[in-house]
């Protein structure tokens, strides 16, 4: 089910209630889909000296995307846990000149029976920065 642009502004004004830093970023949703979330975020707000998006903003937005998948993924199936980022990894591989949108693209399985056995599970999702 594709969520209309009015509850991605309810969603989005729910985000930044909860996660102070994302209102600061100004992040927005622009999709909120069972297997797609994508997040876009201005320039402005991570200018850095050099004019370019400054990497943690980049970073903060980047890791939102897989987070909030799950976040969904979960609410869909009425499991309550903690979600924790326990390690991450980010490359740029460019500077950042202008807004842009981080977007993650599906979960990779997950152990559900373990999930709920022990309220914990292991997974590896990535987001890509476009």
């Amino acid at each position: 089910m594709t969520v209309d642009a009015a509850d991605l502004m309810l969603l989005t004004a729910a985000l930044h209630d909860r996660i102070a830093m994302t209102r600061f970023l100004q992040v927005r949703l622009t999709a909120f889909e069972p297997e797609r979330i994508e997040l876009a975020a201005p320039l402005a707000p991570t200018l850095n000296h050099r004019g370019t998006a400054f990497g943690p903003g980049v970073f903060t937005t980047a890791a939102l995307a897989p987070w909030l998948l799950l976040v969904r993924w979960m609410w869909a199936r009425r499991i309550s846990a903690r979600i924790i980022l326990r390690h991450s990894e980010f490359r740029l591989h460019n500077p950042i000149e202008c807004d842009f949108r981080a977007t993650c693209h599906a979960l990779p399985p997950i152990e559900v029976d373990a999930l709920l056995d022990t309220g914990k599970t292991r997974l590896s999702a990535s987001a890509q920065v476009h």
